[in-house]
């Protein structure tokens, strides 16, 4: 992929790192850990199907790698599950944007053809990356900053880390 790809997935990663951290009022209200978790599935169901579809499976159980782990955490309600979770979707909707620009014809991002299955796909997990975010960042009560931020850090690490993995020769066309 090409550096504005990269510097666009950094961004999206920090954005991620930076809604995570956020500090909001929670009086009143408790975390919502369902868009997580609905936006996490549905985010790896449609990558998946994008691996079957597209004849490299392997290529994409790599990058929902970390989405993966986030949705264990967010499933059992851990407390870091969201700050896991949104830098993980921040990148994925990211990547979507980049897939969209391309095929309109705006910018060149990413490259490759893309069939009628795989553009219903980019769609399938943009909506699922959006209903991942619309929980906002709300955190646990008794979760620290310094906490959300350490493990968006690493989320946002891990998802760029899985992104670039996917790439390497060895498993892109797997």
């Amino acid at each position: 992929m090409s550096l504005p790809f990269w510097l666009l997935a950094g961004g999206c990663a920090a954005v991620g790192v930076l809604i995570a951290g956020w500090r909001q009022s929670t009086a009143g209200t408790s975390p919502r850990h369902w868009p997580t978790v609905i936006g996490l599935g549905g985010l790896m169901a449609a990558l998946l199907a994008v691996g079957v579809a597209s004849g490299t499976p392997i290529r994409h159980v790599v990058q929902v790698s970390a989405a993966g782990l986030a949705l264990l955490l967010a499933g059992f309600r851990s407390p870091i599950g969201r700050a896991a979770a949104l830098p993980v979707l921040t990148v994925w909707l990211g990547v979507m944007a980049a897939i969209w620009l391309h095929l309109l014809g705006i910018a060149s991002m990413v490259r490759g053809r893309f069939t009628t299955t795989e553009i219903a796909l980019t769609i399938a997990v943009g909506a699922a990356c959006a209903v991942g975010l619309v929980g906002g960042p709300r955190p646990t009560a008794g979760l620290s900053t310094g906490r959300r931020f350490a493990v968006a850090v690493a989320f946002a690490a891990a998802q760029l880390l899985a992104l670039w993995a996917s790439m390497q020769p060895a498993v892109a066309m797997r």
